[in-house]
């Protein structure tokens, strides 16, 4: 390099190096002046608490400045920092409450991304949203099956929750019951037991609490209203006071007492004390003396502007009816526990009694209100008044595709009730729907015209639903009146939608393994490939808990061939068990059958698994997916439901696409595929609702064959509830369906016709067969002439053209 150049590049770099020296010289004047007291040492830590969603610091710095410029509090560690003084302001650690647990070990990053929030499942959980009541029933081993059994009947359906505390002792307790047993069976520790019980259990649960022996009726509705509309933060102590040593402290336990969240909770803290120093003399001295030691609260009658209303051993006769009774005791209307009953009859006598009033009250307040309504229409601006008077208006349609068809019935059938049948007979609650509403239309045709019409016969009658309203129903009758006179009456009737309410259901989880059942037979064979390579995707590799077993289905040919037709597929999974190291859960089984069907292969399946194992009956060409295997989980009970999803089928690709390869994905689209509900090779059940199906199939009594699939069996002869319903994330690759001769009648029908179904959608076959007939007339010179053809886009069929990426 010349000279030059050398001097060039000095010049061009002297900038750069003269900066730097400048800056270090600088940083070594000014760095006797920092003060690094303030800087804590190796030997001094902040610690922060670990366990909430902010962490807090818990070091406190002395000292009675702040800068001036500060905006957080002066309590504020951050903004209380002194950054002036050097000397007198080191940091101070502030000590450590014993419930605060310190952290001295920082948390790595990569374990703090392990870490997952645990949350409760459900909102109600994390809110402590609590249900209103609790009803606590104490019986013994004689009454259990008698006085117990009555007040499960007529009082569980109408509170949240109803328990029957029992003495541990050799009793016959009745099915289906909510019974606990108390250990300890002896008169002093049994209210004791019943509130550790109700503490361990229920307490955080419920609002109120509502306890009575079971020879006491008490009328659940009105309790749950009057509970319903007062807060539970009110130290609550009612019932029926009761004379004790001359003075009314406490309440009837005879009666029934209603304690609050608050008392309870109370009383349970200080059991220790009622244990040790109450005397046992009755069960509603003994809980008087704990509710007022714990609360220092008296029993009272009255909650609000409601009235703890009690009756004690009803002498009268209840086969009178209700106005006849309602004028012998008027004050028994209002009363809300009767005690003393003594036998089983009398508690449904009270039951029907009390319902009959309660209905009676319903339908004047229900009169009272479309009076009221009738009263105020004139002042509404609205067009007219909807019938009937206070039930929503109809729904109001956006379009005419939005139109709400009227199905057509008689007395025996109904005509067009979907868009796959003409006709249909009238079975099962539909035909109990009609008949309801001929009864109820003769009676108020009668009660109308005052007088005695007979019905000829139904000349035409319409039904429709809307979701917003109900069910509507239009009749042309053909009468006779008492004189022999034709007459005909057109009525209109209205079934409105009652109040939604929430039907109880088993808890069931996320988490249950799912052991994915998969029959294969020889022509299937190509296709379970596919089926392993998603397998790994969507639950090997995520973890997801399932288990995957293989059943190859020999026929007589393949079974005394010399070479294994399934061989390949053996080793395929041998492959997988040795990739994944933790296990890849597949394993095989073979089962041997001439004619194989569903029971062939879960007869060979469910010996290997327990009562207790969720089964998913597969298909080869099925696309797996975690949103699908969740719904079976959630959808499955044991003892209660089995799930048969709709799954969405492909059309045969080469009537719907325009040209290879075909996409590897199924979408959900009319032109591509549609939800087959012919079809029930995909089901989910457990091993025990199985096995006690397949027990009552092979008893005498039975009326199925081995054709039926299992869709008849759990339909038909197994006590749990069989869902049917469409599965968006089950998507099934078009392979050719052949309909079993053997099958029964039904279901060789609906193979058939799911079998055409599945080739295409209508309009596309139309354009098929539209284009056939124009290349068949051509071929034939009775076609029109090539430059009189019509344009290709009107023969060309409705085909889904790829989208260009």
């Amino acid at each position: 390099m010349s000279k030059k150049m050398l001097l060039l590049t000095v010049k061009q770099c002297a900038p750069i190096f003269i900066g730097l020296w400048l800056g270090i010289a600088v940083s070594l004047m000014a760095a006797p002046f920092i003060d690094d007291s303030c800087v804590p040492t190796d030997g001094d830590a902040i610690h922060t608490k670990q366990g909430s969603d902010d962490s807090f610091l818990t070091a406190q710095f002395g000292g009675p400045f702040r800068k001036t410029n500060s905006v957080g509090a002066a309590s504020d560690p951050i903004s209380s920092f002194d950054y002036g003084r050097s000397d007198e302001y080191e940091p101070r650690l502030k000590k450590a409450d014993a419930n605060i647990m310190i952290k001295t070990t920082p948390t790595s990053p990569s374990a703090e991304r392990k870490r997952k929030l645990l949350r409760p499942r459900y909102a109600s959980t994390e809110l402590q949203v609590r249900e209103k009541l609790f009803v606590g029933v104490l019986s013994t081993p004689k009454t259990i099956a008698t006085l117990g059994l009555a007040l499960n009947r007529t009082l569980a359906h109408t509170v949240p929750k109803l328990v029957f505390f029992l003495p541990q002792e050799n009793a016959h307790v009745p099915p289906s019951m909510p019974v606990v047993l108390l250990p300890d069976a002896s008169a002093k520790q049994i209210p004791f037991q019943m509130f550790d019980i109700i503490g361990g259990h229920y307490l955080k649960n419920y609002d109120w609490f509502y306890i009575m022996p079971d020879s006491t009726y008490v009328r659940g509705r009105k309790l749950h209203e009057m509970v319903k509309h007062t807060s539970m933060n009110q130290d609550v102590y009612i019932g029926n006071r009761t004379k004790t040593k001359g003075e009314e402290r406490f309440c009837s336990f005879e009666s029934g007492l209603l304690l609050s969240h608050n008392v309870m909770r109370d009383v349970i803290n200080d059991l220790k004390w009622c244990r040790q120093n109450v005397n046992f003399v009755s069960l509603s001295e003994v809980i008087g003396v704990c509710v007022l030691h714990a609360t220092s609260k008296e029993c009272t009658n009255t909650l609000g502007s409601h009235h703890f209303g009690h009756y004690a051993k009803p002498k009268f006769d209840f086969e009178h009816d209700a106005g006849r009774l309602r004028d012998l005791e008027p004050a028994f209307s209002h009363t809300l526990s009767v005690s003393g009953v003594h036998d089983e009859k009398t508690v449904y006598k009270l039951h029907r009694y009390f319902c009959e009033l309660e209905l009676s009250e319903t339908k004047r307040a229900l009169e009272e209100k479309k009076s009221y309504i009738v009263k105020l229409f004139p002042q509404v601006p609205t067009e007219k008044l909807t019938f009937p008077v206070g039930v929503d208006p109809p729904v109001k349609l956006k379009t005419r595709f939005d139109m709400i068809r009227w199905d057509y019935f008689t007395l025996s059938h109904i005509y067009i009730d979907s868009d796959a049948s003409n006709m249909q007979e009238l079975t099962g609650i539909h035909k109990k729907d009609i008949d309801e509403i001929m009864t109820v239309a003769m009676e108020r045709i009668n009660r109308k015209y005052n007088t005695h019409y007979t019905l000829q016969h139904l000349i035409n009658g319409y039904r429709r639903f809307d979701p917003v309203r109900g069910m509507a129903y239009m009749l042309d009758l053909e009468l006779k009146s008492p004189k022999g006179k034709q007459v005909q009456k057109r009525v209109h009737l209205m079934r409105p939608l009652s109040q939604v309410e929430i039907v109880p259901m088993p808890y069931v989880t996320e988490s249950s393994r799912v052991n994915l059942i998969l029959p294969v037979t020889l022509s299937e064979r190509d296709l379970v490939v596919s089926f392993l390579d998603s397998y790994a995707k969507t639950c090997l590799d995520a973890g997801d808990n399932t288990h995957l077993f293989v059943v190859f289905v020999y026929n007589v040919t393949t079974y005394h061939s010399d070479m294994d037709v399934f061989s390949v597929l053996k080793s395929m999974i041998a492959f997988y068990e040795t990739k994944y190291q933790n296990g890849a859960h597949i394993a095989w089984t073979t089962v041997y059958a001439r004619k194989p069907n569903q029971y062939t292969v879960m007869d060979a399946i469910a010996r290997k698994f327990v009562a207790e194992s969720l089964f998913l009956l597969c298909t080869v060409g099925m696309e797996l997916s975690t949103e699908f295997l969740n719904r079976v989980r959630m959808n499955t009970i044991a003892g209660w439901q089995v799930f048969f999803p709709i799954a969405f089928w492909q059309y045969k690709p080469n009537l719907i696409y325009e040209e290879k390869p075909y996409p590897t994905m199924i979408e959900i689209n009319k032109m591509v595929g549609h939800f087959d509900n012919t079809r029930y090779e995909h089901a989910s059940f457990y091993n025990s609702d199985y096995q006690h199906a397949r027990h009552l199939l092979a008893s005498p009594a039975s009326k199925l064959n081995s054709s039926d699939d299992l869709f008849d069996m759990f339909l038909k002869y197994h006590q749990v509830h069989v869902f049917r319903a469409v599965e968006p994330a089950l998507k099934i690759r078009y392979r050719e369906r052949t309909c079993n001769p053997m099958l029964n009648e039904d279901a060789y029908q609906r193979c058939v016709v799911g079998r055409a179904a599945g080739l295409a959608s209508k309009s596309q076959l139309a354009m098929l067969i539209f284009e056939q007939q124009q290349k068949a007339d051509q071929a034939h010179g009775n076609g029109p002439k090539q430059q009189n053809e019509p344009n290709s886009e009107q023969v060309k069929p409705n085909v889904v053209k790829k989208k260009k990426k």
